[in-house]
Formats: C-alpha cells, sequence, structure tokens
C-alpha cells in the first residue's frame, strides 16, 4: 500500500473519531435509553375479563373487588362488589377507572436502583387481575407492585410481577391503588333504580305522610292527586344523595330523629335520618353513615311540598296526552294525536284540527287552579288518555265551563286561505256600489280593467294579507247586513284555470271585522288584517254600477 493512501485514510479516521467525541459530548448521557425504556407497564388485558382485583397495602387492610353482585344490594346491583365483611356493593364507575389507569398505564424512564432503594421491599402497595383465563401458575396473575415516589415527587417506583425492572410511573396510579376499601363502595344513599319506586312513607316530628304511585300518578296519603312535578323534583333530591362517610361514630343528640321509607316493588329501603348534632347522619340496614346535612334537609323540606294536593285542572303535558274526548249532553268531541298532529276522531267535519291550538287550550287548562264542583244535568266531562288516564267534570264556575265547550270550531285549522303571491291573477273588491278590480300575469305588475292606477303597495299588502289568511276565533254564524266582498284569483302551476276564492267582511267595533271564505267558515280575523282589507286598492277609486 503506497504511503499516500495510508495517510489519507488515517485523516478519515482521525475525523470519524473526532466527531462521535464530539456527539457523545453534546447528546446527553442517556438519551437512547430513556427512549428505549417507554413502554407499558403491564402487559395486555381485556378489561372486561378481569373477574377479581386483589389489592395489598404496607398502611392498611388488604381486600379484593370482585366481579360479583353483592348479595346485600338490592336489584339491580352494581357489577362489582368489595370483599370484605358483609360485602357491600362498589362503585362501578371507580372500578373502571382503576382498570382504566392501569391498562394505560406507561412509563419513559427505567430506574437502575434496587428494589429496597426503590421501596419495594416491601411494596408500598401491591395490586393482582385475575383474568377469565384459568389461573394454573403465578404467572397467569398480573401483578403490580407500586414503590416509593420518586425524586421529582410526580412518579413512583414501580414493577411488573415480583421481579421485572423497576420502572418509573405516574404518581396517580398509586393514588387510585393506595386507597381504602371505601373508595370503592357505592356511595349512593337509595342503590336502585329512581323510576321503579312505588311509594315514599315517612315520620317526621313535625309531620308525617305517603306518596304512592297508582296509575301512572302520585296520591298523598288521603288518596289525594299530587303534582308529578313536585314528586320528580323529591326523587331528584332523594337520589342525589350521596355518602361521603362510612362507619361513622354516632353524635351524642336528644333530638328526634325522622324516619324515611323508599319502596320500590318488594324492594324497602328504611332510613333514619338524624337531627340536631346528629345532622348527616343516617342508619340504614343497621350501618350508620354520614351524607351531606345541606343536602338531607332540602330533600327532607321537599317531602311537604310533594305531599299538597294537586289544585291544577288537568295534570298531564300536553305532548303526554294522545286522545281527548271532549262532551256533554248537548254534543262530543273527539281528538287523537297521529304521528305528533291532532285529527278529529268525531265529529266528521270538512276541516283539519290545528295542533297549536289544542296543544293551547290543553296547557291553559293546566294552569286553572280555581276550585270546580261538577253538580247536575249542565255538567261538561273531559277525559285525557296518555301516559295515565284523567277524568274531569265540571259545571262551576262559569269561566272554566266555558273552557269546557265540546265545539269542534275551537280546534279547527286556524290558516283558511294560503297561497304564493305570484299566482294571484285578479283581485276584485265591491263595497256598495264601489267596484275595484285588477289584474295581473305575475303578482306584481297590476293594471285596472276600468282605468285608473294600481296602488302597488296598497295591493301587495292585501294580497299579503290574504295569501296568510287567519282565523283568530272561529264562529258559529256570520253577521247580517251588507258585507265588503273582496274576490281572488289564484292559479297554482299545473293549473288549466285560476280559482277563485271569495271573502265577505263585516265592520265590528274599535276596527275589528268578521269575515266568512267561500260561504262556508266564518272567523274573526286578526286586527292588522282587518286593518289591510279596508286599503284601497286604487290611487283613484273608480265607481262602478
Amino acid at each position: 500500500m503506497k504511503s499516500r493512501t495510508v495517510v489519507v485514510m488515517a485523516i478519515v479516521a482521525a475525523a470519524l473519531g473526532a466527531l462521535l467525541v464530539i456527539d457523545a459530548r453534546v447528546r446527553p448521557p442517556g438519551a437512547d435509553e430513556r427512549a428505549a425504556a417507554r413502554a407499558r407497564v403491564l402487559p395486555p388485558f381485556d378489561r372486561k375479563g378481569v373477574q377479581q382485583i386483589s389489592i395489598q397495602r404496607q398502611h392498611g387492610e388488604a381486600f379484593a373487588l370482585v366481579r360479583a353482585p353483592s348479595p346485600t344490594a338490592p336489584a339491580p346491583a352494581p357489577a362489582w362488589r368489595v370483599e370484605t365483611a358483609k360485602p357491600p356493593p362498589a362503585d362501578d364507575a371507580a372500578v373502571d377507572d382503576l382498570l382504566a389507569a392501569l391498562d394505560l398505564a406507561e412509563s419513559e424512564r427505567l430506574a437502575e436502583i434496587s428494589p429496597a432503594e426503590a421501596g419495594l421491599q416491601p411494596p408500598v402497595a401491591e395490586i393482582a387481575l385475575q383474568t377469565t383465563a384459568k389461573v394454573r401458575a403465578a404467572s397467569d396473575v398480573i401483578t403490580l407492585q407500586l414503590g416509593r415516589p420518586d425524586p421529582t415527587g410526580k412518579g413512583v417506583y414501580a414493577r411488573g410481577g415480583t421481579s421485572g425492572p423497576i420502572r418509573v410511573v405516574s404518581r396517580r396510579l398509586l393514588d387510585l391503588v393506595d386507597r381504602d376499601p371505601a373508595a370503592f363502595r357505592d356511595r349512593r344513599l337509595l342503590p336502585i333504580d329512581p323510576t321503579t319506586v312505588t311509594a315514599i312513607e315517612w315520620r317526621r316530628v313535625v309531620a308525617s305522610g305517603e306518596l304512592r304511585a297508582v296509575d301512572g300518578r302520585w296520591q298523598n296519603e288521603r288518596k289525594e292527586w299530587v303534582d308529578d312535578r313536585r314528586v320528580a323534583d323529591l326523587l331528584r333530591r332523594l337520589f342525589s344523595l350521596r355518602i361521603d362517610r362510612f362507619d361513622v361514630r354516632p353524635a351524642r343528640t336528644v333530638a328526634l330523629p325522622d324516619d324515611l321509607t323508599v319502596v320500590a316493588g318488594a324492594t324497602r329501603i328504611a332510613l333514619v335520618v338524624g337531627a340536631g348534632d346528629a345532622a348527616g347522619e343516617v342508619t340504614r340496614g343497621g350501618e350508620l353513615l354520614h351524607v351531606p346535612p345541606d343536602a338531607v334537609a332540602a330533600a327532607l323540606q321537599a317531602l311537604t311540598a310533594a305531599r299538597a294536593r294537586d289544585t291544577r285542572l288537568i295534570a298531564l303535558p300536553p305532548d303526554a296526552v294522545a286522545r281527548i274526548d271532549l262532551f256533554d249532553d248537548r254534543g262530543r268531541v273527539g281528538l287523537r294525536r297521529v304521528n305528533g298532529a291532532w285529527t278529529f276522531s268525531t265529529p266528521k267535519v270538512d276541516y283539519d284540527a290545528d295542533t297549536s291550538v289544542v296543544d293551547a287550550w290543553l296547557t291553559q287548562l293546566g294552569t286553572i287552579t280555581t276550585a270546580t264542583r261538577a253538580a247536575g244535568p249542565q255538567t261538561r266531562h273531559l277525559i285525557l288518555e296518555g301516559r295515565v288516564r284523567q277524568e274531569i267534570a265540571v259545571s262551576s264556575p262559569p269561566d272554566v265551563f266555558a273552557q269546557l265547550a265540546p265545539d269542534p270550531l275551537r280546534f279547527r285549522e286556524r290558516v283558511v286561505l294560503a297561497f304564493a303571491r305570484f299566482d294571484v291573477r285578479r283581485l276584485k273588491r265591491v263595497t256598495g256600489k264601489t267596484e275595484e278590480d285588477l289584474t295581473t300575469d305575475d303578482g306584481a305588475n297590476w293594471r285596472s280593467r276600468a282605468g285608473g292606477q294600481a296602488d302597488l303597495a296598497n295591493v301587495a299588502r292585501v294580497v299579503g294579507a290574504l295569501s296568510e289568511l287567519r282565523a283568530a276565533e272561529f264562529l258559529p254564524k256570520p253577521p247580517t247586513g251588507a258585507a265588503t266582498q273582496i274576490q281572488i284569483d289564484v292559479q297554482a302551476p299545473g293549473d288549466r284555470e285560476p280559482k277563485a276564492h271569495v271573502l265577505q267582511l263585516w265592520p265590528e267595533k274599535d276596527g275589528a271585522c268578521v269575515a266568512r271564505l267561500d260561504a262556508s267558515a266564518t272567523f274573526e280575523p286578526e286586527r292588522s288584517t282587518c286593518d289591510a282589507l279596508r286599503l284601497p286598492l286604487l290611487t283613484k277609486i273608480e265607481s262602478g254600477g
């Protein structure tokens, strides 16, 4: 080999060596080790397959969480229970939170220290997961040991099994594991489904009472119907009560406690609620618990409001009513709700029901709290069917009696005429001997048949009022006397000839009016509609014979 080649190779080797030295100085020690150390703390497992979670703690009792309902809990019981004395039901959400933290736990750093230095001999806490796999050896159980905090205080030393590498994991993992058994207990004071409650009974120093569900509604101890909304508020308050301490020491007090029993079918949950110095103390099944006193007091106060008699004429909200039967000795109106809309079932009429009007009428009845009487032949009856059935009979007072008139017109569709304005072809008005007659090809450009200039602004207002003509109230018959007559011809797309609609108008006091459309429906329009229909159509009124 030539000496020149040897020299070149030596220079290249020296340069590479220098680069390696520089790279070692620039890269911090352990950078490759930390990147390679990021890994799951535990091997993958199916959370739904875990059947038991065993927890041992250096400073506290050992216990287990078992995937099985507690024999002491009413159905439907939580899926998990705490395997201690009289195994109480567990809080499924708390157990799921623990399993999720274990499943997702990762470490970014290995720790080159001994188990004793890491606080793993013995561990601060140890958790073992037993899955659905049949356990034949220790390796079939997934184990995690947790030690003391690392120098940063944000992590703790941990290792999978009893001989795995020591890693640093989140401090939260130790906080979730190193807890008393009570931390995993079901904290509902009433561990049942609130929709299954059939009765609430109580005996208090101030008053005693009872609420009982009958045919979908609630009655008090005097067999009076009560306001379901107040019962719903009572149930909300009762079922929001949460236990903040278990196995408390009783306070010394001379105040008499309150007794409260909640019944759900065959399940009865009896509570003794403390008072005075013992406020917040609740005895349930021989176990003394503690619940926030303010929440308990609010729930007990709601008992009095819930047992008060419901003074509303009807208790059902409009959307809960499916059928209406309204009748007296002179007539009957039947309505039923089909796909959310009201339709007439009786009598047979040639018009539709107005759903918004029917619902508004039901809402109005729900605001009536006046005491009513039902006696004699002049009695009107209302039967509502829906979630529950409600029957009402009223003969007085007169204003409530009038609200129950079985007149189908009161429920008639309020829109009596509707069309697109550009489909109008003719507008004619006759008042006495005065006639205004205009035509158009597009609904915008108008011309008078007898000459004269059309008042386009007024014509637009009149056509607009007719295109969305609504009845404020229907009347059984039109007034007597002369009437103004308005004719409007409309030709919808596809029609061979225009269709003429004739509206008769009678003036009333204070600018109101009565209208009759096509010699059929008689009604009172809105006041603004009456004003618009009186506007002159021509800038110069023409006289006609």
